[in-house]
Formats: C-alpha cells, structure tokens, sequence
C-alpha cells in the first residue's frame, strides 16, 4: 500500500513538474530539473491531508486560519479524496498547473476555487 501510494505521487509530481516551465528551477541534477509551483503543491497537500496520507498541518495558526484549513481539508476530503489521483484528477492538475498567482476563473468549482484561495493564505 505504501509503495503505491508513493508511485502514484510520483507520477503525480512529473506529470506537473513536465507540464510546466517556470524560469527558476530549485534543484538541478542533470539531466533533471525539478520545479515547484504553489497550487500544485497546496493542492497536493490538501489532498494528501484529506485522505490520510499526511498529518494535519501544525504549527502556530491563529483560530480563522485553522477554520479555512479545516474547510479547505474537509472539502477535499468530501470531493477530491476519492477521485482516481491519474485519471480523475487531471482536470484538476491542468487548472493547477496553469495558474500563475491566481487562479483561474474556469476550470474549478466554486466551491474549490474558494476552499483553495482561503486555504492559500494559511
């Protein structure tokens, strides 16, 4: 079980770091790049946390911060947890990928995008 679920994020983790290009990579072995993008990685972590593959976030968070994790988690957990993480998940991945500092407008549920942006100041 342990095995597969470290593939899976794996291929997880390629498929987005292929996927996009930013300029700055932060580790170089050649002939690897390997690049890191915040809602690809808040995503990941949300659906990590939701599924029980991560312990929930610690550290010294302030009452509304734990309230928007907890929501953001609880919502991946109620949504996303359960979805094929190399199928069903793409969509999701694509919208991640392409986001800059924003999200976009298209391409997530409401609901999502809104348990993302809170989540994203946390």
């Amino acid at each position: 079980m342990t095995r597969s679920v470290a593939l899976v994020s794996l291929a997880l983790v390629v498929s987005t770091i292929g996927a996009r290009q930013p300029s700055e990579p932060f580790l170089v072995q050649p002939p690897f790049a390997l690049h890191s993008a915040f809602w690809p990685n808040l995503h990941q972590a949300l659906w990590a946390e939701s599924g029980r593959l991560a312990p929930p976030l610690g550290g010294n968070l302030s009452s509304e911060e734990r309230r928007a994790w907890d929501a953001a988690v609880a919502y991946y957990k109620e949504e996303v947890a359960d979805l094929h993480p190399l199928f069903e998940l793409g969509p999701i991945r694509k919208v991640m990928i392409s986001a800059t500092s924003e999200l976009p407008a298209e391409g997530l549920k409401p609901a999502h995008r809104d348990a993302l942006t809170k989540a994203a100041a946390v």
